[in-house]
C-alpha cells in the first residue's frame, strides 16, 4: 500500500520508532497511539502495519476536543470550528484513517479512560504524543506504563523540543531512555 500520510495536516517526524516497534513485533502484537489531532502518524503506521503482513492492531486515542496547547496561541479559528461543529476532529480522523481501518481503531476518550479498557501487560508499543505539559505526560506515562508488556515499548514525541516532556521522560525513567531526533523510547524491565 501506498504512504498517504503526508496529505494529511499534523505531525509525523516519527517514522524510525513507528518502523523499529512495526519491525520487532510480533504477530498478534498491541499498538496504542495517544494523540491523534488528524490522524497523520495513525495513517501512517497503518500504511507500514499493512505492508509489514504483521497482524497488528493500533489503537488510536484521543478526545478529540483540542488541546489547551492550540487555544493558548490564539487559533480563534480551531476554537470556532470546534465550537460549530464539535465532532469535526474526529471525523476528519475517521476520514483520514479510512483506508488503513482493517488496523486502525480509534477510541474517543482520554487517555486515561481508554487505558482502563487495558488489561496490565498486554500492549506491545505505545506512543504518548498527546499533552505535552508535564502533569500530563506524567499521567500518560502511569496511566499506560502497567499496560505494556514486559520488554515492550513505551516512546513518545517531542522530547527534544519540550522542556515539560523532557522534565516528565527523565522523572519517570531516569536511565534507558533512548531518543532518536524528537522522540524518545525506552523498553520496560520487568514488572514496573
Amino acid at each position: 500500500m501506498e504512504h498517504y500520510y503526508s496529505e494529511i495536516e499534523g505531525w509525523c517526524d516519527y517514522e524510525d520508532v513507528y518502523r523499529m516497534a512495526i519491525d520487532t513485533a510480533s504477530n498478534g502484537a498491541v499498538f496504542v497511539e495517544i494523540g491523534a489531532w488528524k490522524g497523520k502518524s495513525a495513517a501512517y503506521a497503518g500504511v507500514e502495519i499493512i505492508n509489514s503482513g504483521k497482524d497488528i492492531t493500533l489503537h488510536v486515542v484521543d478526545h478529540f476536543k483540542g488541546s489547551d496547547e492550540h487555544r493558548n496561541v490564539g487559533s480563534v479559528w480551531y476554537e470556532s470550528r470546534l465550537t460549530e461543529d464539535p465532532d469535526w476532529l474526529y471525523n476528519t480522523c475517521v476520514k483520514n484513517a479510512e483506508p488503513v481501518s482493517e488496523v486502525v481503531k480509534i477510541i474517543r476518550k482520554t487517555s486515561a479512560q481508554a487505558a482502563k479498557g487495558f488489561k496490565a501487560n498486554s500492549v506491545d508499543f505505545v506512543f504518548i504524543d498527546g499533552s505535552h505539559d508535564t502533569a500530563s505526560v506524567l499521567a500518560d506515562i502511569d496511566a499506560w506504563l502497567p499496560k505494556v508488556k514486559p520488554n515492550g515499548i513505551i516512546a513518545g514525541h517531542d522530547y527534544s523540543t519540550h522542556e515539560s516532556v523532557r522534565n516528565a521522560v527523565n522523572e519517570r525513567f531516569p536511565v534507558g531512555v533512548h531518543r532518536p531526533g524528537m522522540s524518545w523510547y525506552y523498553y520496560k524491565q520487568g514488572e514496573e
